[in-house]
């Protein structure tokens, strides 16, 4: 993500989780399609959390990246997951965990 796009979501991000919150995902319909029964799917640049919420929700074992601390902090607030994973710590990759698909709204 660009550093002027980074900015926007950082100091709008209320606004942003607010808008993809309200807004339905035309994506998760195709979800079972795209992804096998308990897939590990990665989902860069989760923003609100929406779309991983909804693939925790069918079984999936989902993790999201987002860039923008204070959308990633939204997130964490509107759609409280069970648990965290990260894979990297200080800059140093600590796992080798590797989906079985990825999602992109790019």
């Amino acid at each position: 993500m660009d550093s002027r796009t980074l900015q926007y979501y950082d100091a709008h991000a209320e606004a942003v989780f607010a808008r993809h919150t309200r807004a339905g995902t035309g994506v998760a319909k195709y979800f079972r399609t795209a992804f096998p029964a308990g897939a590990r799917v990665l989902d860069i640049g989760s923003g609100s959390g929406r779309d991983l919420n909804t693939l925790v929700a069918e079984q999936y074992q989902a993790y999201g990246v987002e860039p923008s601390e204070p959308l990633r902090a939204r997130a964490g607030q509107g759609f409280p997951l069970k648990s965290t994973h990260r894979c990297t710590h200080q800059g140093r990759r600590i796992c080798t965990w590797r989906p079985t698909g990825v999602l992109t709204n790019s």
